[in-house]
């Protein structure tokens, strides 16, 4: 009676005092009455760093049943206190015990003291910005999508985000298991989905695997069309990037042929005559197909139809060789100018070498990859990297210029 007298008259530290030795030294059957009197006033006395320490040595099993407790006995924002307390502890450092259900209860407390989403989610993207594990990133990610549904996916998206740039112990499985879960969130988007998949196979390779990419390159290719993406145009581009930092080639210039080729070179096995036929030639221009076509169809003039198939094929063949030549002289342009980042310890074409700095973008610093120098303005940082470049630069044509009155 003399804590709850206390705990009236706004005595808080008293009461505290009073309900800890009493905790300590009451027999079983009270004991649990005295330790949430205890944390209760701990969590009247928030923002406080004894209460902070207090509330982190408390078993995670007494949490939940004080939580339990005190949302009965309609104390919700004190049990809310003490869920947002204890899991933002367990985010911190890593603790996974009891993770799902602190999760799940402060998801229901925060709807019912706020109902506004945005808020929610909001409350969901901050929890995931200092959570240390994947598995903490999935539970976000499960409440999200049951409180709110589609309209969270970009949360949901952000969450995956920082699950792939967690740099901690976790395994290949799971890191695969969040791409897995992205490709679920954007069914529509083929590159995304392509750049899931091969993700996934570069953590985890295996012919089923492969097969599953394949099937996905070989789809036509789709235009992105932003009005129309649940995501937008910049968080789809961060999650690109955050993909690709897990790849150990680029293969953003790659035919499909070439990319196969290196993937099966991780299982241990090489392209067959077959497939070199099937992927090498999936270019062929439609003026054969309407050459040929045309000698089935007029049988009567098959020498006619003859010449002009040939001389259809030495016209695609020109054109081939000649477009060969251009991709080769470009490729081998660009292979002349190669470096090799001191951060990552990747080889990197130079033309490349702004688009690769952004992955070692980091707490808002720009990190040269050639000499490893730091800046924290953009308009600084892309000059002094442009400097590192030895290939020359190809001039551009000056733009023309409309004259005043002129039509």
């Amino acid at each position: 009676m003399r804590i709850k007298h206390l705990m009236k008259t706004n005595c808080m530290e008293q009461a505290m005092l009073l309900s800890k030795i009493s905790s300590e030294t009451a027999e079983t059957s009270s004991n649990f009455f005295f330790r949430q009197s205890f944390i209760t006033c701990l969590c009247t006395m928030l923002p406080n760093e004894d209460a902070f320490k207090e509330i982190s040595k408390m078993d995670e099993k007494d949490v939940l049943d004080t939580i339990c407790n005190l949302e009965s006995e309609g104390q919700v924002n004190t049990a809310f206190i003490l869920c947002t307390t204890y899991l933002t502890q367990q985010l911190q450092n890593e603790v996974m015990s009891f993770s799902w259900e602190l999760t799940l209860f402060w998801s229901k407390l925060q709807r019912r003291i706020d109902s506004s989403l945005n808020t929610f989610l909001e409350r969901c993207r901050q929890f995931g910005a200092i959570a240390k594990t994947c598995q903490h990133l999935f539970f976000l990610i499960k409440v999200v999508h049951t409180e709110a549904g589609d309209d969270g996916v970009p949360i949901s998206i952000m969450l995956c985000i920082r699950a792939l740039q967690i740099t901690s112990t976790e395994t290949d499985a799971t890191k695969s298991s969040v791409c897995k879960t992205i490709a679920c969130l954007l069914p529509e988007d083929l590159e995304v989905k392509r750049a899931c998949q091969l993700t996934e196979f570069l953590f985890e390779p295996t012919s089923e695997g492969l097969d599953t990419l394949e099937e996905l390159f070989l789809q036509p290719d789709q235009k992105h069309v932003e009005e129309s993406s649940v995501i937008s145009n910049s968080l789809r581009c961060e999650l690109l990037l955050a993909l690709k930092s897990h790849w150990s080639f680029d293969p953003e210039f790659w035919a499909w042929k070439t990319l196969k080729r290196h993937c099966l070179k991780l299982l241990g096995k090489e392209v067959s005559d077959s497939e070199e036929e099937r992927y090498g030639d999936t270019n062929e221009p439609d003026i054969i197909n309407a050459s040929l076509a045309s000698c089935e169809i007029l049988s009567d003039h098959k020498e006619e139809a003859q010449e002009n198939a040939s001389i259809a094929m030495d016209s695609a063949k020109v054109k081939r060789a000649i477009a060969s030549s251009e991709r080769s002289e470009r490729s081998k342009r660009w292979q002349q100018y190669k470096f090799i980042c001191r951060i990552c310890k990747k080889e990197v074409i130079e033309v490349r070498i702004l688009h690769h700095a952004r992955k070692h973008f980091e707490d808002g610093v720009y990190s040269c990859p050639v000499c490893v120098k730091k800046f924290r303005k953009k308009e600084v940082f892309v000059p002094h990297v442009m400097e590192h470049m030895k290939m020359p630069m190809r001039p551009r044509p000056p733009k023309k210029v409309k004259k005043e009155g002129g039509y």
